[in-house]
């Protein structure tokens, strides 16, 4: 008999994932401004879907830098100014 342990019982370690205090900070702005410009209803499905003018989702863009958080916000911002004169 091995002494060894069998595969089935050896600690798995799960890949872990690194918490970036900016990257929240910065989805947590896009997500506020949103809901306040367009509202909770329009602002969420915004957020998480592709979106063609940013090439990705806007909350996971806004995370990546700060130039790129800032591109989410004009665009947020003018949607804005478009559903407040509509």
């Amino acid at each position: 008999m091995s002494d060894e342990q069998p595969r089935a019982t050896r600690t798995f370690r799960a890949a872990r994932v690194r918490y970036d205090p900016d990257r929240a900070e910065r989805q947590s702005k896009v997500t506020r401004l949103a809901i306040e410009r367009l509202g909770a209803s329009a602002a969420l499905p915004f957020l998480n879907a592709d979106h063609e003018g940013l090439g990705a989702t806007p909350l996971h863009l806004a995370g990546d830098s700060v130039e790129a958080c800032a591109r989410v916000e004009a665009l947020i911002r003018a949607m804005g100014s478009d559903a407040e004169v509509a």
